[in-house]
C-alpha cells in the first residue's frame, strides 16, 4: 500500500511468492526451562512441532520453518505397531518397550546434534533458557489485517501448551511464548504513529477551544469554534469509511495540519463578527461585516496552502501522495464549512447566546440614556385658505362683531 500498483518492488514481491513462497516474517520464540519442565530434548521438540502445527491452521499463514523442520523424523506410536497373535506376543518378548527405546535413542542423537541448530538460528541459549524460534510466514500482497492477525495467533499456540501442561504436568511458567517479528513492528510502529496522531489532534482541538473560551470569556464561542473545526474531518473521514477507503499513514496526518488552517480563519470570522456586535449591528449585520472582511483572505489562504501542497499528490511515494489529496479535499471542506456552516452559527440561536453580552450592554445603555426634555407646544392653529367659504364665513362674523 505504500507504493503504486505499477511499482517495480511488487512486481518483485508478486514474483517470489508465486515462485517461492510468502515473505513476511512472524516469529514465535518459546522460552522453555529444561530445569523446570523436566523435558528431554526430544520432549522440547515435540512441544516446538505441535505449536508449529497449530500454525499451519491460520489461514493468513503461508509457511512455518522451527528447527523441526531441518531435524529427522521423530518417532510416532504408530510407527511401533505391534502384530497380532503368535508373532505379536514373540515380538512383545524380544523388544519390549521399542518405543521408549526408540525416543531415548531419538533424544541422545538430537542432543548430540544440539550445536547444529544452534547454528542454524533456530535454538539459542539465554540465561538457562532454551529459545526456541518458530518462523510463519504471511503474504506481503495479501490484503492481512495484521491487528487481527496478531490477535488470532495467540488464541493457536496457546491451546498446544495448555494441552502440553496438561498432559506433561509441565509447570506453565517453564514455558513462555514471545511473539516478535516484522509483522508486530510494522503493526506497533503503524498504531503507535495512529494513535499519537489522533490524540494530537483531540489535544490540540481542546487547547484551541478553551484558549478561545478564555479570550472571548464566552463559553459559547468555544462551541461554535468546535463545529466548524471538525466539520472537515468528520464529512472527509466519514466519507472515507463509507466508501471503503484505508485510512494510511499519509491520511492521517493531514487532519493535524488542516485544523490549523480552518480554526484561523474561524477565529479571525468570529473577531470581526464580535466587532460588529460591539458598534451595534444586527446579527445578520454583524455576519456581512464578517464575510467582507475575512472571506476573501480565506479563499487566499486556500489558494496558497491547500494548492500549494497538492504538489505531493505528485508523489510515487504513496502516503506523501495521500497526504497531498487528503490536504486539498481537507481545507476545500474546511472552505465550504467555513462559507457556509459558520455564518449559519453565528446568525442562529448559536449565536445570539456568543452575541448576548454584547446585545445585553447595548440595551442597558439604550434604557440608562435619559429621554429628551420635551417643551411646550403652542396651541394648534387652523389656517383657512382665502378662497374658502368656510373662511369667508369667519370672516365676515369678525367684522360684525
Amino acid at each position: 500500500r505504500l507504493f503504486p500498483p505499477d511499482a517495480k518492488i511488487l512486481a518483485d514481491y508478486k514474483w517470489l511468492e508465486e515462485n517461492l513462497g510468502d515473505l513476511v516474517p512472524m516469529e514465535i520464540v518459546l522460552k522453555i526451562d529444561p530445569e523446570k519442565s523436566n523435558l528431554d530434548f526430544l520432549e522440547r521438540m515435540e512441544l516446538v512441532e505441535n505449536v508449529q502445527n497449530r500454525l499451519r491452521e491460520i489461514p493468513e499463514v503461508g509457511g512455518v520453518l522451527s528447527a523441526i523442520t531441518f531435524a529427522p523424523k521423530l518417532p510416532r506410536p504408530e510407527d511401533f505397531k505391534r502384530s497380532s497373535g503368535l508373532i505379536g506376543a514373540l515380538e512383545r518378548i524380544a523388544v519390549g518397550r521399542k518405543y521408549e527405546i526408540a525416543r531415548k535413542v531419538t533424544a541422545k542423537k538430537l542432543e548430540e546434534h544440539r550445536d547444529e541448530y544452534i547454528e542454524g538460528d533456530y535454538l539459542a541459549d539465554e540465561d538457562g533458557k532454551e529459545l526456541w524460534r518458530i518462523s510463519a510466514r504471511v503474504g506481503a500482497l495479501k490484503d492481512v489485517d495484521y491487528g487481527m492477525f496478531l490477535y488470532e495467533i495467540p488464541k493457536h499456540v496457546q491451546p498446544a501448551l495448555d494441552a502440553e501442561f496438561k498432559e506433561k504436568g509441565i509447570p506453565p511458567d517453564s514455558v513462555e511464548a514471545v511473539y516478535t517479528g516484522l509483522v508486530p513492528l510494522v503493526y506497533k510502529a503503524q498504531r503507535s504513529l495512529l494513535d499519537g496522531l489522533i490524540l494530537g489532534f483531540i489535544s490540540d482541538f481542546i487547547l484551541i477551544t478553551i484558549v478561545m473560551m478564555i479570550a472571548v470569556r464566552d463559553w459559547s464561542a468555544g462551541l461554535i469554534l468546535a463545529l466548524p473545526s471538525i466539520f472537515p474531518a468528520v464529512v472527509i473521514f466519514g466519507l472515507m469509511g463509507w466508501l471503503g477507503i484505508i485510512v494510511d499513514i499519509g491520511a492521517v496526518m493531514a487532519p493535524s495540519v488542516a485544523l490549523g488552517v480552518t480554526v484561523d480563519d474561524v477565529v479571525h470570522f468570529m473577531i470581526q463578527y464580535r466587532g460588529g456586535l460591539k458598534q451595534g449591528l444586527s446579527r445578520g449585520e454583524s455576519v456581512m461585516l464578517a464575510y467582507k472582511g475575512c472571506a476573501q483572505a480565506m479563499y487566499q489562504s486556500w489558494g496558497v496552502i491547500g494548492l500549494g501542497l497538492s504538489v505531493f499528490a505528485l508523489s510515487p511515494f504513496t502516503p506523501t501522495q495521500r497526504f497531498g489529496y487528503m490536504m486539498v479535499t481537507l481545507l476545500t471542506s474546511a472552505l465550504v464549512g467555513n462559507l457556509l456552516l459558520l455564518p449559519a452559527l453565528l446568525a442562529g440561536p448559536l449565536g445570539g447566546l456568543f452575541g448576548r453580552r454584547f446585545t445585553k450592554q447595548r440595551s442597558e445603555s439604550d434604557v440608562s440614556q435619559p429621554e429628551p426634555e420635551r417643551l411646550p407646544q403652542p396651541a394648534p392653529v387652523m389656517r383657512l385658505h382665502a378662497h374658502d367659504p368656510l373662511a369667508t364665513d369667519h370672516a365676515r362674523r369678525g367684522i360684525n362683531a
